[in-house]
């Protein structure tokens, strides 16, 4: 996924990715045989093709006036000083340079606001420069409390659907255009001096509020149609339904100027996974992925291992009391001077215990309006972690669990980077809950806080992977806690007790702040109203260009024989 959004970058024909490897192509083009476009904001490209492009070129300004700034903003502006990103300035200049000329940034001599940048070194050399505005305008900026969509409105449009189709915009902040007011607030300090965004940038914090507030309006009125952020979820009774709701939502993303990011949606497709559920023709019923973490796990094989499984049990007790009863076996290899011998007797109360555990009554459906607390853990072969609901009374109960082993080269990383895997790991995962959430992020790793808690901004000494992972985290609003591995009981017995299994592929790019600028490249190339070729033939066609031409290609044929 990473080397496909890298690749948007590039002027390069259609045909070159075979769509039908990503599995949108079959459902669309059944779509589209059945039912012309004859708009003409939309372009679909030929059933050859089996892809749907979905393009116009124009900006949205974001809906805020110079007194709404002024409003959201409770402290006063923040100047922070250059951090130097590489002993020379050569990298930095020439990504600057690039978003320069796209247009991203543009320079100002002055400004009361500016936030420093952050710099990472990518695999391939190339430097990623992110804006940390943790450092000031985040906190000065008051929250933008627009209600994020209830999951059980979501499902209720959903309800009664047979066709599903999910479309992705994942690259729409670089598409909202600011205000000028907005633009003096988002500036960065360089090497080379300030720099002001003239698009809404990755790692503002009220921008998920604003953006779903933008994606409401655009659907408004339309059937079947559900938004959460930069997630559109249609369906329709039938395939005939399903495709007029599909095609009015293109006609409404048309209109607001924003582009589909074609290899992360899924057209006409009988089921689909949100938010932790399965949703089709019948309903919708848990998603399995949530536990399968829980039913994964292996049986201990030392005191150490069983600890940390019994701490998952205690976490949990208050909502299962018969946990009591079943733990008896596994307690008594804890006590003094016990020999460590697992029989069938331990292996019966653990298969309970995770029965139990995994069971869906002890699981929390999603509920925006409740806290959210996300927990991870790591160990020597594995990162795990939780989510949960925290309720008033200060007790929590689990949403989803999500847990893998390491790779060879991952096993090789220090404790602290494992840690702070882990807690990415977690944020990935767990993306469609936490975007555009206040939550709390728990570890029991404590250096984790100075690197990426949100006091000072990201600490210029870390590790260039820790510095990568930390720009990761800038997107989202979060406290981050430490609690003693003693009390960590929820996250500790995942990453110590999951079974083998290959690493799965990351669906969610977070903070691909490059990805976007490539991808906004590839559209102001493509808006370009014409082309060299276009110069050229045009210039011969033209009879006074043409005698010009002709003159001048008469004195270098002569030229040289005067001399």
């Amino acid at each position: 996924m990473r080397w496909a959004t890298i690749l948007l970058g590039y002027d390069f024909d259609i045909e070159y990715v075979n769509t039908t490897k990503f599995g949108q192509a079959d459902g669309l083009s059944r779509l589209m045989r059945k039912h012309q476009v004859e708009n003409e904001d939309i372009v679909i490209a030929s059933v050859e093709n089996d892809v749907c492009t979905l393009l116009k070129e124009c900006m949205r300004r974001l809906p805020v006036t110079v007194d709404d700034v002024e409003s959201y903003t409770r402290t006063d502006p923040v100047l922070r000083k250059v951090i130097s990103c590489v002993k020379s300035g050569k990298w930095p200049k020439k990504e600057l340079d690039r978003l320069l000329e796209m247009q991203v940034i543009e320079p100002v001599t002055h400004s009361e606001w500016a936030a420093p940048i952050v710099c990472v070194r990518k695999s391939n050399g190339k430097l990623r420069v992110c804006a940390d505005f943790s450092t000031g305008l985040n906190k000065a900026l008051e929250s933008f409390d627009y209600p994020l969509p209830v999951p059980e409105d979501i499902f209720a449009t959903l309800n009664g659907g047979a066709v599903f189709s999910q479309i992705d915009l994942s690259d729409a902040y670089l598409q909202i255009e600011l205000s000028d007011e907005s633009k003096k607030m988002v500036v960065i300090n360089t090497h080379r001096g300030l720099f002001q965004y003239n698009r809404l940038p990755f790692g503002i914090k009220t921008a998920p509020g604003i953006f779903q507030q933008i994606m409401n309006k655009m659907v408004a009125g339309l059937r079947g149609v559900a938004t959460y952020l930069d997630d559109i979820l249609v369906c329709g009774r039938t395939e005939q339904e399903h495709t007029e709701n599909l095609l009015a939502l293109f006609e409404r993303i048309a209109e607001y100027g924003f582009k589909v990011r074609l290899e992360k949606c899924s057209f006409a497709k009988p089921e689909i996974r949100y938010l932790g559920f399965i949703v089709d023709k019948n309903g919708r019923r848990p998603n399995p992925e949530k536990i399968e973490a829980i039913k994964s796990m292996v049986e201990p094989k030392n005191v150490g291992q069983l600890r940390a499984f019994l701490g998952m049990i205690t976490y949990y007790a208050a909502f299962m009391p018969t946990m009591k009863d079943l733990r008896g076996p596994l307690d008594a290899l804890l006590k003094k001077d016990v020999k460590w011998e697992w029989t069938s007797k331990q292996q019966t109360a653990f298969e309970k215990l995770k029965k139990a555990l995994s069971s869906e009554l002890n699981l929390a459906h999603y509920d925006p309006r409740q806290k959210i607390v996300v927990a991870a853990d790591a160990c020597d072969y594995g990162i795990g972690c939780v989510i949960s609901h925290r309720y008033a009374d200060g007790s929590e109960k689990p949403i989803a669990h999500a847990s893998r082993s390491l790779t060879a080269a991952e096993k090789n990383y220090s404790q602290i980077e494992k840690e702070a895997l882990g807690i990415v790991f977690a944020v990935k995962k767990f993306h469609k809950y936490v975007l555009g959430r206040k939550f709390l992020l728990l570890t029991d790793h404590k250096p984790l806080l100075a690197i990426f808690g949100d006091k000072k901004g990201v600490p210029v000494y870390s590790a260039n992977r820790l510095m990568r992972w930390a720009t990761i985290l800038l997107g989202y609003d979060f406290d981050i806690e430490y609690v003693n591995t003693t009390k960590f009981g929820q996250a500790d017995g995942l990453s110590r007790l999951m079974r083998k299994h290959q690493v799965e592929n990351e669906d969610i790019v977070i903070a691909s702040v490059e990805n976007d600028v490539c991808t906004l490249l590839k559209e102001c190339m493509r808006r370009l109203p014409v082309t060299v070729d276009d110069v050229e033939s045009y210039t011969r066609t033209d009879p006074v260009l043409r005698k010009v031409i002709s003159i001048s290609n008469a004195y270098m044929m002569t030229a040289p024989q005067k001399q």
